[in-house]
């Protein structure tokens, strides 16, 4: 399955920025952050928003039926992210040895409704929770939710709409306490969270909605300005301005090793699910006192078998039932 651009080979980029961040934190070490000063994890996780957010915003100007949208979006997200919800509590309980088992996946059920991101299944290990990775599909499908209402109540004027609506959450973060309180809100505030991951989402979107926008001309501007205001201490928006221009500009190319990166299968979506859980349990299973090497050898093999499975038996079929576009070009 390769396509003609590169948004697939960022993708897997990301997913295997986010295992890479979460095998540090998985065995007691502080995971790396990069110039941006945001965590590495977490600023592939705001590419991946605003990737979303612009393809997302494609598909809805392909067709903008509200119902074959839902179709579409939940199809992609929801089977995968059920199975390693459903299973890995599981798995865990059949390899590891897990006090009050019941009770701890019935602590963990809600997580299936998005209620929920994570619950304590490794008691020995530095992190204990199941999957640290799941917290932001909730606000993924709060942002799909959000722009389908843009898209039904401002179909014309779409773009206007998503200005205004990243200005609003703009605002409203600041109204926190500016720059030095995103972060703390991030760690504690749902709704903090929402409007900071949101923004990236809006801001990809935006891009799709005002197609000069996505050109080389503002593009390169914006990573520049927003690397001049990182340098400057506003690293929030410094990152808002430059990753969906870094995304959206690499994305649109055509490059030959990003371009071919699902050439057998889209894997980043199950790196992305089953990484976190995987790595809990080599640690679980291995100890810490295991050759770190080794550690990740073990977590990276296992974390590749569990994405391909995903692919193949959930979400490629999953995928064949989503609902055509009227010009049969589904993004």
């Amino acid at each position: 399955m390769e396509h003609s651009n590169n948004f697939d080979g960022l993708r897997l980029l990301g997913a295997i920025s986010v295992f890479v961040s979460h095998q540090f934190s998985t065995v007691g070490y502080p995971q790396p952050t990069i110039f941006t000063g945001y965590l590495l994890g977490l600023t592939a996780v705001m590419a991946f928003f605003a990737i979303s957010g612009y393809l997302v915003c494609g598909s809805w100007q392909t067709d903008p039926d509200v119902r074959r949208f839902a179709n579409r979006r939940g199809l992609r997200i929801i089977p995968a992210y059920w199975a390693v919800v459903g299973l890995a509590p599981f798995i865990v309980w059949a390899l590891t040895p897990l006090t009050f088992a019941w009770l701890r996946i019935a602590a963990y059920l809600p997580t299936a409704a998005f209620l929920e991101s994570d619950f304590p299944f490794f008691d020995t290990n530095p992190y204990q929770g199941l999957n640290g990775s799941l917290w932001s599909v909730r606000f993924e499908i709060l942002c799909y939710l959000l722009f389908a209402a843009c898209g039904i109540l401002f179909r014309r004027k779409l773009g206007i709409a998503i200005a205004v609506m990243l200005l609003a959450g703009i605002s409203l973060l600041v109204s926190f306490g500016g720059e030095s309180a995103i972060r703390p809100i991030w760690d504690k505030s749902n709704l903090g969270t929402f409007l900071f991951m949101g923004s990236f989402f809006a801001v990809g979107a935006l891009f799709r909605s005002c197609p000069a926008l996505a050109s080389a001309r503002v593009s390169l501007p914006l990573i520049a300005l927003g690397a001049l205001l990182i340098c400057g201490g506003q690293s929030f928006l410094g990152v808002l301005a430059a990753i969906p221009a870094f995304v959206v500009f690499v994305g649109n190319r055509s490059w030959p090793l990003l371009r071919s990166a699902s050439r057998f299968g889209d894997f980043s979506y199950g790196i992305f699910l089953w990484g976190a859980p995987v790595q809990q349990l080599v640690v679980a299973r291995c100890g810490l006192n295991t050759n770190l090497a080794l550690i990740t050898a073990y977590s990276v093999a296992f974390t590749l078998i569990a994405a391909l499975l995903s692919w193949h038996l959930i979400e490629k079929p999953s995928l064949r039932l989503k609902p055509a576009h009227p010009q049969n070009n589904t993004p």
